[in-house]
């Protein structure tokens, strides 16, 4: 266990006192940083290959221009400069985070020491309980809590999960301890054997019953032959979302004058410019993506098939989309949450299952009706209690 320097105690307060202090190790190389470094890339090609800025810096500072011009066009372009090597190395900057940052968990809350800020996590913050995952070579992930990115305007626009990543797994049964320990779990503090019984003796949650013999919810199909129980239970979702009566015009607005501006002024000219053609690539993706949600809220559907202790869930228009799969689990949980998507600055909520050993939970059912995702979740406890697991 790391110990803690006496510039990071000064941190705690009073009263508090540590339970688990270490070091994580975040895989370097994820999926994430490959369009990242792509940026980085092209972002570094066009202000040193195509704008040659650094020779531009460097002809002033050879000039006869005054001191205050070379410094101030230098810290102008010094940021262009950052950008483009922090994205292309990213890799490296991941790997420099981790090693310089310390995690802490203490009888109150969860801390993140880095090289230049403090992070922390009161208990109202956290998990019930914490989402462990075990990797091949031993190393162990809790997935503890989940934030969300606010613009300058205080809207959410990304959920980011909390993750004490690649635990090594010496320190897993610690860190464990000191999670539940934090939530106030009383199984955290008994043996195994007391940790059992109260597992045993824990009362059954509520029945869904009464959700069940009521009819299913507008917009919500319930596909089940009940001549063969075995070939299992479908739900399709279908309803046009209120948003499409903003994504329409705006899109028809923001996507017309960007891809006009870039893409048809060339057109029309019959000439073509690769710098332009570039810069316009992201607004090209964005009306991609806004045609396609535009898409799926008039004509696309949800379709849930449970069957033979697997989930599997299909979203898309027509033959065209994609499915997601699932194998269930006697211990998996059937829970609330909130998800990226938002209408007005607020997210949507949606329906959770939540696999003991796995990080990420499986979400469905986003910006569904409350009535619709009662049903649902019902259903899916149902299936889950008189499923036969092999």
């Amino acid at each position: 266990m790391t110990t803690l320097t006496e510039r990071q105690m000064r941190r705690l307060r009073p009263g508090e006192s540590v339970v688990w202090c270490g070091k994580t190790h975040p895989p370097t190389w994820t999926f994430g940083v490959i369009p990242e470094m792509a940026f980085g890339l092209f972002w570094c090609w066009l202000i040193f290959g195509k704008f040659m800025m650094h020779w531009t810096v460097a002809d002033l500072w050879c000039g006869s221009e005054s001191p205050a011009i070379k410094v101030g066009v230098s810290l102008f372009c010094l940021p262009f400069l950052v950008v483009g090597l922090s994205c292309l190395l990213s890799p490296f900057r991941r790997w420099l985070g981790g090693c310089l940052a310390v995690w802490c968990i203490t009888n109150e809350r969860i801390l993140r020491f880095g090289a230049f800020r403090t992070k922390s996590w009161e208990k109202d913050e956290l998990f019930d309980e914490a989402t462990r995952h075990d990797h091949p070579d031993g190393s162990v992930d809790f997935l503890f809590a989940e934030h969300f990115v606010h613009s300058r305007r205080g809207v959410r626009v990304a959920r980011r999960e909390d993750i004490l990543e690649r635990i090594s797994a010496d320190e897993a049964p610690q860190v464990a301890f000191a999670l539940r320990g934090l939530k106030g779990a009383k199984s955290a503090w008994r043996d195994s054997e007391d940790s059992a019984n109260a597992e045993r003796d824990a009362p059954e949650p509520p029945a869904d019953s009464a959700v069940l013999l009521a009819p299913p919810p507008k917009h919500l199909t319930v596909e089940q032959d009940a001549a063969n129980p075995s070939a299992g239970v479908t739900l399709v979702y279908r309803k046009m979302s209120k948003v499409v009566f903003f994504l329409i015009p705006f899109t028809c607005f923001w996507s017309g004058i960007s891809l006009f501006g870039i893409y048809g002024t060339q057109i029309i000219q019959r000439h073509f410019i690769l710098e332009r053609s570039l810069f316009g690539i992201p607004f090209l993706l964005g009306t991609c993506v806004l045609v396609g949600i535009i898409l799926f809220s008039l004509f696309g559907s949800r379709r849930l098939t449970i069957r033979g202790g697997e989930l599997r869930l299909w979203s898309g228009i027509g033959p065209f989309g994609r499915t997601r799969t699932l194998r269930l689990a006697r211990e998996m949980k059937v829970l609330e949450g909130l998800s990226a998507f938002q209408v007005n600055g607020r997210p949507w909520p949606e329906l959770r299952l939540v696999t003991p050993g796995n990080p990420q939970p499986f979400r469905l059912l986003a910006g569904a009706p409350d009535n619709v995702r009662t049903y649902v979740a019902a259903v899916l406890r149902r299936e889950l209690a008189h499923a036969v697991f092999t």
